[in-house]
């Protein structure tokens, strides 16, 4: 069974959700807004004219991968039943190992701001506010030992050993 399907997972995004809901009601002036959740009833899908988003062509259903691998019926037709196309059961432990240890070797202060940057980047007003925030945030990398490491590493054509300074 997937976690999402859990009752207690259920349960527990049932009351995060009401808890985020009261915090927008009471603390922000910005209402919550989801970035990757489903829609109950996906929008359509459309071939644009040309690439131009306001002309609209033949409408698409969500089943063109099974043209590419099959689909297993059993499957959700959202972002779940993507990732269980995209990495098979049987291999997710070996592949979110793989994404860990990728994570993993990336210069710790690199990593650490785009997570700040992402996560922030979800609560910041728009766009602009965001890009000039992300400015300072690398602008620090760039004065860091891990930037030289990183850069000494690539031309002398060996693996980085960065130390989060």
């Amino acid at each position: 069974m997937l976690v999402a399907q859990d009752p207690k997972v259920t349960e527990a995004l049932s009351t995060l959700i009401a808890a985020r809901n009261i915090e927008n009601e009471t603390v922000s002036l910005l209402p919550q807004v989801l970035v990757m959740g489903d829609l109950p009833k996906p929008r359509p899908t459309y071939v644009l004219v040309r690439g131009n988003y306001e002309d609209h062509g033949e409408e698409v259903a969500p089943r063109g991968l099974n043209q590419v691998l099959g689909w297993n019926p059993a499957w959700p037709d959202n972002r779940i039943g993507l990732a269980q196309w995209l990495v098979p059961h049987e291999q997710l432990m070996e592949k979110t190992m793989e994404v860990a240890e990728q994570i993993a070797s990336l210069p710790p202060l690199a990593a650490r701001l785009t997570k700040e940057s992402l996560l922030r980047g979800m609560d910041t007003a728009n766009l602009a506010e965001a890009s000039f925030a992300d400015l300072y945030r690398f602008a620090l990398l760039e004065m860091t030992e891990d930037k030289v490491e990183g850069h000494a590493a690539w031309r002398e054509k060996r693996k980085p050993e960065f130390k989060g300074r």
